[in-house]
């Protein structure tokens, strides 16, 4: 698609409530984007953190009291002195985890008197529902509107945006499908159907991050119209696979350090795989002491590297062998994940060890690239890593290093953009 002239640029408005400097998707999205349209930016923390790059394509709305240096004219600060949860259309998400008597107090009147999923939600976000609304209403009018999760969705609307302008990208699938549901995911799941029903079927332009979610989302009545495929793919970056020495296989694990995900069972594999292997792990927020001390326990064989930037991922963990992402399917979400990560290692040119979760085993079996264990179990996925040599994990590098090449944003991203333009072509089209 050809740059446009800026004079030319419609303008767009990019909603998150993520902390842009960590999100790699999000960053992904504006470098593709700057290049056709005017940008800002309503997020987080605005461009705090960011490379300079990003400062620099955007002009940035914080919602937060991270209040940037006045000499920095791309950024604009909300609600100084609030936090984000304040400020979000679903405030509730933190504030049941700190206030357990308001959870529990509005949990009993859910399941005594019934109340409807609408009242519960303005319980929890009158006063914090208005700050954003204020927010947007200082924001000029844009021609097409990007939002990020379905949270931002409703002040996006309720502010008199027409839904025909926004693209909702919803990433995966957001309404639990659990089995047995916890409470307080009961009541998450009500408001999220809430806002299902009286929001997201209004829009007309919506993108997930695997086929098989974009599969459940076309069952629910809420969805009217086909989801556009948006994976988390990375941008090219062309780094031919190094060759694996046959006595040394390193393995490397990169992302959000999360008890729920086990991260002691990458640890204590180690028990059991033969003296080839090591672990290389990058990992962001806290460290647990327990897992500390296990790692301890394998001095020389587990390593813990200081976390590296989105943009820098795959270029660092290239030199290593085997990309590896086991994600027991605790969640509908976790059964059906295409992550970050999995396609860095394909961008990387690593050879992928997963277990066999719908999405990825999918991919891993038609591309070539990797192995996918026998079950989420620690021994099968020993025996997966045992039974590869240096010639079958050259061979799946090499074929990563051929699934890169279509596996990138540089890809992906002309779907976004076509999506953007066709929905900012909505008013000549009415005119």
């Amino acid at each position: 698609m050809p740059h446009q002239s800026p004079n030319l640029r419609k303008h767009l408005l990019i909603v998150t409530y993520s902390d842009l400097s960590r999100d790699g998707r999000i960053q992904r999205q504006l470098r593709s984007l700057t290049d056709h349209f005017e940008i800002e930016i309503l997020s987080k923390r605005g461009a705090e953190g960011c490379p300079e790059w990003i400062t620099d394509a955007a002009i940035h709305v914080s919602l937060t009291g991270h209040r940037n240096e006045p000499s920095e004219t791309n950024n604009r600060n909300f609600g100084a002195g609030r936090t984000l949860s304040q400020i979000a259309f679903f405030p509730f998400q933190a504030a049941v985890r700190r206030e357990k008597f308001l959870y529990k107090s509005l949990l009993l009147i859910l399941v005594l008197f019934r109340m409807p999923s609408k009242l519960v939600s303005r319980l929890f976000s009158t006063n914090l529902y208005g700050n954003l609304r204020e927010a947007m209403e200082n924001l000029s009018s844009k021609h097409v509107y990007l939002c990020n999760d379905q949270g931002p969705l409703p002040a996006l609307i309720d502010g008199g945006i027409d839904p025909r302008k926004i693209h909702l990208d919803l990433h995966e699938y957001f309404l639990s499908q659990s089995p047995e549901l916890d409470p307080a995911t009961r009541l998450v799941r009500r408001v999220n159907l809430w806002v299902a029903k009286k929001y997201i079927v209004r829009v007309k332009s919506i993108s997930a991050v695997a086929p098989e979610i974009i599969q459940k989302y076309m069952k629910e009545p809420f969805i009217s119209v086909r989801p556009t495929l948006l994976r988390n793919v990375p941008e090219k970056k062309d780094l031919p696979p190094n060759k694996t020495e046959p006595d040394r296989f390193t393995i490397v694990h990169h992302g959000v350090f999360s008890p729920d995900r086990n991260p002691l069972a990458m640890v204590d594999m180690l028990c059991d795989l033969d003296s080839r292997f090591e672990l290389h792990l990058f990992f962001t927020g806290e460290i647990s002491t327990e897992f500390l001390a296990r790692c301890s326990d394998h001095v020389g064989r587990v390593f813990i590297h200081k976390p590296v930037s989105p943009e820098d991922i795959c270029a660092t963990i290239s030199k290593y062998d085997i990309g590896l992402h086991v994600l027991p399917p605790t969640s509908t979400n976790m059964q059906l994940a295409l992550p970050n990560k999995f396609f860095e290692y394909v961008q990387a040119s690593l050879a992928v060890v997963v277990g066999p979760s719908e999405s990825m085993a999918k991919m891993v079996h038609s591309g070539g690239f990797g192995v996918v264990t026998k079950s989420f179990e620690t021994r099968d996925v020993v025996a997966a890593l045992n039974g590869l040599t240096a010639g079958s994990i050259n061979d799946m590098k090499k074929a990563a290093y051929a699934a890169a090449k279509s596996l990138n944003w540089e890809q992906e991203g002309l779907l976004l953009t076509a999506a953007l333009t066709e929905l900012s072509g909505l008013e000549e089209r009415k005119n």
